[in-house]
């Protein structure tokens, strides 16, 4: 196991894949926090709103932010 990572370490094609799967773990395991907003959740108050800084991208049809 040890020889297999030093092999990805050294070749750089390698590297940068072992650090996107680490991001990704990362990014999986703080999504809940990162992205507090529940997706389901449907706010006609806020239908197709510019960005903003509540909303940086906007909403959507049904008030969900992007």
């Amino acid at each position: 196991m040890k020889e297999v990572l030093k092999d990805l370490i050294k070749h750089k094609i390698g590297f940068i894949s072992l650090l996107i799967i680490f991001i990704l773990v990362i990014l999986a395991m703080f999504a809940p926090y990162l992205f507090p907003y529940d997706p389901f959740e449907i706010n006609v108050n806020e239908i197709l709103l510019p960005p903003s800084l509540k909303h940086p991208l906007g909403t959507d049809l049904l008030g969900r932010m992007y």
